[in-house]
């Protein structure tokens, strides 16, 4: 055998590059995942708007009044659970998407079908595509991962040793049969583990936030925000599953290969970074046989989103000057001639002290969703932010008194922002931080309403200002519960009933009236204000 074969730094990179391009390969499917879940939710928002528009229409009524159209029966089958909506759709005889449009025919011949159960029906039919369509681009994008890294490890292997010869093309009725075989702990394959479950979790989610649209009379582009929250728990769900997916057929493509070349025994390679868990960590650089190969025990993954993989074995007699690539904290690739992520720990201690690594792992460990919260401030903070990310971290882990002053000015000028740059706010506000921006808008209105329209015409306006800003502050509320409290006591109400209650109580008439919802547009309830500790 050469000394490349023995060389374990060869195999090392050779499976680094393998599990990177596995990566790659994962990612863009999930890519391609994120676009259909955005089709697909782009799809259900114009559905829903387009019918509560075509209700209203027909009834000669505005979406506030066409609410209260709104039969108890009908709102009593828009609660249904979703074993009874998809029940339903079974007796129907509508459970295939393709022909919606002639199902929902066949079903209005069958039984009484509502404008709402119409509704659900359709909803139902858009989700079914949803799941085809991901399974499917998962499934392709599996079979994928398997192909590149067999033949890639075949490759390799041959290269290592020196001596080439054939080896067993992959039969695709065979790659179909790995694909679809259960591999978890609860004996289920992908399909069934995401949509077994989630399926009717994002069904039950969509059902109930389009009822809270349809029973309070919402308006439906108030809906798109549930409905991408909705979207963004079912894809992280998937996206979760997928990384975990891909890990396990990149391991058995290596694995089979590994069988098909009569290699005996395998490595465990870690990654070498600070995300890497104690498991992962006390596992890299051990060896099995691989007759005895237990997925999850001796061979990864050994966890969700795990990043280990697996090396042809060797008795290895030529590992001077052998490196391992490890990710630093600048985030970049570096090279240490560590055998083990223990001995690579230690060094790292050793040469730089434990508070270093404690910032490093919280670091590593934190790196994305501190990336997403560093750009968010540094959009609020302009030249006042850190200058990177490193930077950034280093404040907030080891830095209090400075990390206390970048929040308070991020507090400071959090109220002036529109709502298009908070969508990362959303549902994370407290109750003052949420009054102090809707306060800040509220009292800007009539700097912002058109002074050459009528008074009438800026009146309107003024109270179509005020309603949106009422539901987008209440959407940025992390106290959702107090959220549907105000959404009850205190609904939006429409520029013709905020009329008649300004006539009623006040006893306006004509221009005194509108002039009044002007004024107070721009005037926040003081009880709302000193309860979220605005004034005292």
């Amino acid at each position: 055998m050469t000394a490349l074969a023995k060389n374990s730094d060869y195999w090392a990179k050779r499976a680094v590059e393998n599990e990177n391009n596995s990566r790659t390969t994962a990612q863009a499917g999930k890519d391609e995942i994120e676009k259909i879940f955005l089709t697909t939710r782009i799809r259900l928002q114009k559905e829903i708007e387009y019918w509560w528009y075509r209700f209203a229409k027909n009834n000669g009524l505005t979406v506030a009044e066409a609410k209260k159209l709104m039969t108890k029966k009908e709102l009593d089958e828009l609660n249904w659970d979703v074993e009874e909506y998809i029940r339903k759709g079974i007796e129907a005889a509508i459970t295939q998407v393709p022909y919606v449009e002639k199902q929902l025919e066949n079903a209005s011949a069958k039984f009484h079908i509502s404008r709402l159960n119409a509704l659900k029906i359709q909803v139902l039919s858009i989700c079914n595509e949803l799941f085809t369509d991901t399974n499917k681009t998962v499934k392709e994008c599996m079979k994928k991962v398997y192909e590149e890294t067999y033949y890639k490890t075949a490759y390799n292997i041959q290269t290592g040793i020196g001596v080439y010869s054939n080896f067993s093309k992959i039969d695709e009725n065979l790659l179909e049969k790995i694909i679809s075989k259960p591999w978890a702990d609860d004996g289920s394959n992908f399909s069934e583990r995401i949509w077994g479950k989630y399926r009717p979790q994002l069904v039950n989610r969509i059902h109930k936030d389009l009822i809270d649209c349809v029973s309070r009379g919402r308006n439906p582009n108030e809906y798109s925000e549930a409905l991408a929250k909705d979207f963004k728990v079912s894809l992280k769900q998937t996206g979760d599953l997928m990384l975990s997916e891909y890990n396990y057929f990149n391991e058995q493509a290596t694995q089979d290969c590994l069988n098909e070349l009569d290699v005996e025994e395998y490595e465990i390679l870690g990654t070498l970074d600070g995300v890497t868990c104690a498991t992962c960590g006390g596992l890299d650089g051990k060896h099995y046989p691989l007759k005895d190969v237990v997925i999850g025990v001796n061979s990864p993954p050994f966890h969700p989103r795990c990043r280990c993989t697996t090396i042809p074995y060797f008795d290895d007699e030529f590992t001077e000057n052998e490196e391992r690539a490890y990710r630093g904290e600048d985030g970049k690739t570096h090279y240490t001639k560590a055998k083990t992520y223990e001995e690579w720990k230690r060094e790292f201690v050793k040469e730089k002290g434990q508070d270093a690594w404690n910032l490093y792992e919280k670091g590593a460990k934190y790196r994305n969703s501190d990336n997403e919260q560093y750009q968010n401030y540094k959009d609020i903070l302009g030249k006042n932010a850190p200058e990177s990310l490193e930077e950034f971290q280093k404040i907030k882990y080891t830095n209090s008194e400075e990390w206390d002053k970048i929040k308070s000015k991020v507090q400071e000028e959090l109220p002036k922002m529109d709502f298009d740059r908070m969508k990362l706010f959303i549902g994370t506000l407290s109750n003052r931080q949420t009054r102090l921006w809707y306060k800040y808008h509220d009292e800007n209105i009539p700097n912002i309403i058109d002074k050459t329209k009528s008074l009438e015409e800026q009146a309107r306006e003024a109270c179509e200002l005020r309603n949106t800003y009422r539901t987008q502050a209440r959407d940025l509320m992390k106290d959702q519960e107090e959220r549907k409290r105000l959404d009850s006591e205190h609904p939006n109400i429409s520029f013709e009933e905020l009329v008649e209650y300004k006539k009623l109580k006040y006893g306006l008439k004509g221009d005194a009236i509108y002039k009044d919802i002007i004024r107070s547009s721009q005037t926040t309830n003081k009880k709302y204000d000193k309860k979220a500790g605005l004034e005292e």
